[in-house]
């Protein structure tokens, strides 16, 4: 892969936010209510205005009160305990009750959508946005995405019990690998930038039973890390890509991540 190509290429698609048909579809389903979430700890509220996304810190700035607790109308987010009126940007521009509203403003983030997700940095001074697998995104490729519950666990950890080839053998005797047979695997281990790659060369009948089943032969196992929160699996055979595992983790609290997860297969009669 040219990570040095692909991450230029990524960043000249971010200058402005377009939507396609299917995220405007999707972002459609927020209506009137709006979608609650944290981030690293941090409260968060998601809804439309104008047509468009729209993410604050979900707190009114009078009374800390979670504004996801309230209602969305003509594009502005209305507090639920007093029914202070906030824009896409944050700026109050009505207090009931009032004249004019005060000088208050409920903080706004960044927003970039890709990959169905809503993008999203607390920083003050975001930095360049990662860089991401180019499967998931591939028109040639069939896609089916999994949104996992969040689990009780370090970010760390899942993108490390995610790239980790040893526990398999263990964790899911049979099932995905099995440690009755030895066999030697080539490794080699690729770092760059925006993360690192290991590439399996197996070369063998898979052992376990998934991989028999959907495999067969497996020549090439791949594991992809893209810094900060991404993890990738690839699998090929001498026919070519059997599947492919991107997650995105998310950090939404301490010890407490939700992973997005997609599978990417080449088209084929049967559905993703």
């Amino acid at each position: 892969m040219d990570f040095t190509r692909l991450d230029q290429q990524l960043r000249d698609s971010l200058v402005d936010l377009k939507l396609s048909n299917e995220e405007r579809d999707e972002l459609r389903q927020l209506g009137s209510k709006p979608y609650a979430t944290r981030l690293m700890g941090v409260p968060l509220v998601l809804f439309m205005a104008d047509g468009a996304p729209a993410l604050l810190v979900d707190r009114c700035p009078h009374r800390s009160v979670p504004l996801s607790g309230g209602k969305v109308c003509d594009g502005v987010i209305a507090c639920p305990y007093h029914g202070w009126r906030f824009r896409a940007d944050g700026e109050c521009i009505e207090i009931p009750g009032a004249v004019e509203p005060i000088a208050a403003h409920a903080k706004a983030l960044p927003i970039i959508l890709r990959l169905g997700l809503v993008w999203t940095c607390l920083a003050d001074n975001p930095p360049p946005f990662p860089l991401l697998p180019t499967e998931p995104e591939d028109p040639a490729l069939d896609h089916f995405t999994w949104n996992v519950a969040a689990s009780k666990m370090r970010l760390l950890d899942a993108i490390e019990n995610m790239l980790d080839a040893s526990h398999p053998h263990f964790v899911h005797p049979w099932f995905l690998r099995t440690a009755a047979k030895r066999r030697p695997v080539e490794v080699d281990i690729h770092i760059h930038p925006g993360g690192a790659e290991a590439v399996y060369h197996e070369d063998a009948q898979a052992a376990g039973f998934m991989p028999r089943l959907l495999e067969g032969k497996r020549t090439v196992a791949i594991g992809r890390y893209f810094a900060p929160t991404i993890g990738q699996l690839i699998f090929r055979t001498e026919r070519g890509l059997t599947v492919s595992l991107t997650a995105i983790f998310t950090p939404e609290d301490v010890n407490l991540t939700r992973p997005f997860a997609w599978f990417s297969t080449e088209r084929r009669l049967a559905p993703a």
